[in-house]
Order: structure tokens, then C-alpha cells, then sequence
């Protein structure tokens, strides 16, 4: 909603809005860190991209200026389907499976032992 109400503003003054929507980046960073301490990947349901994948989507929103960009398609298309009719429901769904996963991540965290790097 925010994006939107930001392009519908900035209107013919020249400055576009798009948003971009990876979900989960699955090369590196934290999703990996996330792989390693839970030993397992995020639920097929939210599938996952490459950075590579993103950057040629955010260069893509640059040249094209379209709304909104959803990187990681197949996985989500069902709930974004569903988004449509049942914002609240598809909403809720998104969160239960991004939150169980990073419940994981902040569990197998908590259980390492301290590295003394700090």
C-alpha cells in the first residue's frame, strides 16, 4: 500500500515507484547462515531466489517502471491469486511460514555456543 500510495503521488513528476518482491534469497547471506544452523531450507510454499535474479528484476523496474515486480513467482503464485481475494487470509499465511522459519533460525542460534568473536 505504501509504494502504491508513494507512485500514485509522484505521478508525472518524473520519479517512478516499483516495488520488488524476492521473497526469500537463497545465495547467500542470511538465508544460508539460516541453512546452516537449522539444517533445513525454507517451505517450498515460499520458495526462494538468486541475487542475480533480483538485480535483473530491479534493473527491469528501472526501464520498464511497472508497480510491482514479484521475483519469485511459481511459488507464490497461488497466494498471490489468493492475495487478491483474500488479502487478510494470504497475508496470514505468508507470515505463519516466514515465521516458523526464522523461528527455527533464531532457536538454532540461540543454542550455539558463543564464538568469542564479539
Amino acid at each position: 500500500a505504501f509504494t502504491q500510495g508513494l507512485r500514485g503521488e509522484l505521478h508525472g513528476t518524473g520519479i517512478h515507484v516499483s516495488a520488488i518482491c524476492p521473497g526469500f534469497t537463497t545465495d547467500g547471506g542470511i538465508y544460508d547462515r539460516i541453512v546452516q544452523q537449522t539444517g533445513r531450507r525454507v517451505s517450498p510454499l515460499m520458495g526462494g531466489t538468486s541475487a542475480d535474479a533480483v538485480a535483473r528484476t530491479v534493473e527491469k523496474a528501472i526501464q520498464q517502471g511497472g508497480p510491482e515486480y514479484i521475483v519469485n513467482w511459481p511459488p507464490l503464485r497461488p497466494i498471490i491469486v489468493l492475495r487478491e481475494f483474500f488479502p487478510r487470509l494470504a497475508e496470514r499465511m505468508i507470515l505463519v511460514a516466514s515465521r516458523r522459519f526464522l523461528r527455527r533460525a533464531a532457536a538454532a542460534e540461540a543454542s550455539e555456543p558463543a564464538s568469542g568473536k564479539d
